[in-house]
């Protein structure tokens, strides 16, 4: 494996008649090998698409050679800033390939945004803090994408990480845009559909 690099693995997987539809991230890194079940509660209308399957590269801004900064799906920077959206234009306008930023604000909140303008808040419910979860909350909005669901639908949910050692609850806030700077004329990534996989 290389530093500040991640695999993800994304596959949709079923908790249950009361528990919904959730996607299973497998995360592999130099670091980390483990997989992450994350899910929003009550999920009776959110499921992601059983039969697609979503892989994507995730770079960590402060770690990972520039080479892999390029070509990342996903760029995360898990220094806390004060202007979590003017990080997210300067990591779009810098990398290209970049469909998905995240950052982490003062307080613990992570911001994610697509590279077209639209931004999520993901924040810790109640006490406690999610852990180093940015890589794996801007996975869940990759997969949720990449799977064909409307982004506004991430608006007031209630996600929820689990993983071999705890159960993280977390609440999606308010969907900004970003200043139209974040989406540079010419060649730019986007999300891209999730494909089919065999069973």
């Amino acid at each position: 494996m290389i530093d500040g690099v991640t695999f993800v693995q994304a596959e949709r997987v079923d908790l249950g008649l009361h528990a919904g539809a959730a996607v299973a991230l497998r995360l592999r890194s130099t670091h980390r090998c483990e997989t992450v079940v994350a899910g929003l509660h009550p999920d009776a209308r959110t499921g992601l698409r059983c039969d697609r399957a979503d892989d994507h590269l995730v770079a960590d801004i402060d770690r990972a050679h520039a080479g892999w900064l390029r070509v990342a799906d996903i760029i995360v920077g898990v220094e806390e800033t004060s202007r979590p959206q003017d990080w997210l234009s300067s990591v779009f306008n810098q990398y290209l390939g970049c469909a998905v930023g995240v950052t982490v604000e003062r307080g613990g909140t992570r911001v994610v945004g697509l590279r077209d303008g639209r931004v999520v808040r993901i924040a810790p419910e109640g006490e406690g803090d999610a852990g180093d979860e940015a890589t794996v909350c801007a996975s869940f909005v990759h997969a949720w994408m990449a799977g064909g669901r409307e982004f506004a639908m991430l608006d007031g949910a209630r996600l929820r990480l689990v993983t071999a050692q705890a159960c993280f609850r977390l609440k999606v806030e308010g969907v900004l845009p970003l200043p139209t700077s974040a989406a540079p004329p010419g060649e730019r990534a986007s999300v891209r559909p999730a494909v089919l996989r065999p069973r």
